[in-house]
């Protein structure tokens, strides 16, 4: 793999500016994290970076995403990722909870579209009974009838789910852009389908998991653990061999999709073409590229003009309100790189017509080596103030070991990032902007061009 970084690596980054201080000297015998480590054990490979925080988190995490549903059981994955805390062969689900209550620890199950991750946190100490209740939710084998219906099908949760994506356009644009990018694969969404919510079934849900929670795709990734001890945990953990899963390859189609909602007083659009995949020698200049054209404003409540191409462009085409960032998603096989804005319904236009052209301008004379300088800065301040989450850590860590099953540390990426030239950028920025488009539009679109009207 050229470049096996974590998707969020490459994600905008949201930090905090501190005001300058005075920072006391570490004691030359400060305690500094070791490097990751990597075995393999019963087939599955576990990865740990030892940080000697008494907060421990540890995550189990499998390629059964989004990805790998088919017509028949769209959005099992979300039932999936609510299905965790059932009752499961060894606990009942009262038991689980107050378990995990117990030991002051956290549990999450969350889902993307090339994996599933289950995350149990606690304090060091805690951490073989913590891994004992982690272990029975990822190989069950069974549902309890009668807890299955005091869930009742987890319809409840689901429901509340949609919900609350209708309520977030912002999000609602991105899913509908992966639709109109992929149809099917990467295109299947993180959310069931709101006619399926209600079909799911013990049965249907074991059957994704035996298919796909094998061995050979499931990584035990750890922070703040010793490595041998979770290597000696790891081996009470026993999933089922190799099952041959077929391959699951994107292929991407472009396309358009949209959604009217006149009662949105903000009109959101996404359009991208295909983007370079984690493994691809484009990632990071890409990633540079997504820093010259703007990933919002890096200092709370600027103007966000100084440092983003688009913002800078669109401002010269219009006087109205807008938000517009560069959109970066790269998964193990493809990505989308392109933009998302949002602006009233009546300044649409505008706002689509002056990114076009400035996207159009950077295959040109637009990059300049001080863009790329910057560019480069950005993108690894971006990816170290990331790591800084424990949460991002590990899902890096989970993701790198998956895809290839070694780590790159954040110094050698950084090193990779410097020695980036002005070329590369423009060379990839020639390949993704000229390739085939995609858009995603949701509320009022009385205004907004459709994709073909944008590309005359």
């Amino acid at each position: 793999m050229a470049s096996p970084l974590c998707r969020t690596l490459c994600r905008t980054s949201k930090c905090r500016l501190y005001s300058t201080q005075t920072v006391r000297k570490m004691e030359s015998s400060a305690v500094t994290a070791e490097a990751a480590k990597v075995s393999k054990v019963n087939g599955l490979t576990v990865a740990s970076v030892e940080n000697f925080s008494p907060l421990c988190r540890v995550t189990v995490a499998v390629k059964a995403g989004s990805r790998y549903e088919d017509p028949s059981n769209l959005g099992v994955t979300h039932c999936i990722r609510h299905a965790a805390e059932l009752s499961n062969d060894s606990k009942t689900s009262f038991k689980l909870i107050k378990d995990l209550q117990f030991l002051a620890g956290g549990f999450t199950a969350t889902t993307t579209r090339d994996n599933a991750y289950y995350t149990v946190e606690c304090l060091r100490d805690n951490i073989p009974v913590a891994i004992e209740n982690l272990g029975p939710m990822v190989t069950r084998t069974l549902f309890r009838p009668a807890n299955w219906r005091d869930y009742q099908g987890l319809v409840p949760r689901m429901e509340y789910d949609l919900a609350a994506l209708r309520e977030q356009p912002n999000v609602k644009v991105v899913e509908l852009l992966h639709s109109a990018a992929y149809k099917n694969t990467l295109g299947n969404s993180l959310y069931a389908p709101s006619n399926f919510i209600g079909s799911y079934n013990p049965d249907q849900i074991l059957s994704f998991m035996s298919g796909l929670y094998t061995s050979d795709r499931v990584a035990l990734v750890g922070s703040g653990v010793d490595h041998n001890t979770l290597v000696a945990l790891a081996e009470n953990i026993q999933f089922g061999s190799n099952s041959g899963a077929p391959g699951n390859t994107a292929t991407y189609y472009g396309g358009e999709v949209r959604e009217d909602r006149p009662d949105l007083p903000i009109t959101y659009v996404a359009v991208a073409t295909e983007g370079p995949s984690l493994s691809s020698a484009d990632l990071l200049a890409a990633g540079v590229l997504q820093q010259i054209m703007g990933t919002g404003p890096h200092i709370k409540w600027s103007q966000n003009s100084t440092g983003s191409k688009l913002v800078q462009a669109v401002s010269k085409a219009t006087d109205g309100p807008f938000a517009i960032n560069g959109l970066n998603a790269s998964y193990s096989d493809s990505g989308l790189f392109g933009f998302v804005a949002a602006a009233p319904p009546q300044e649409m236009e505008k706002v689509l017509k002056a990114a076009f052209a400035e996207f159009a301008s950077t295959t040109k004379t637009a990059v300049t080596d001080a863009d790329v300088a910057r560019g480069k800065t950005q993108l690894i301040s971006s990816m170290t103030m990331a790591l800084e989450s424990g949460d991002n850590a590990l899902t890096g860590l989970a993701e790198q070991v998956l895809a290839s099953g070694t780590v790159t540390s954040i110094a050698d990426i950084t090193k990779k990032v410097e020695a980036i030239k002005t070329a590369d950028v423009v060379a990839a920025a020639k390949k993704l902007v000229n390739g085939k488009p995609s858009m995603s539009a949701i509320g009022n679109l009385a205004n907004t061009p459709y994709l073909h009207q944008l590309l005359k």
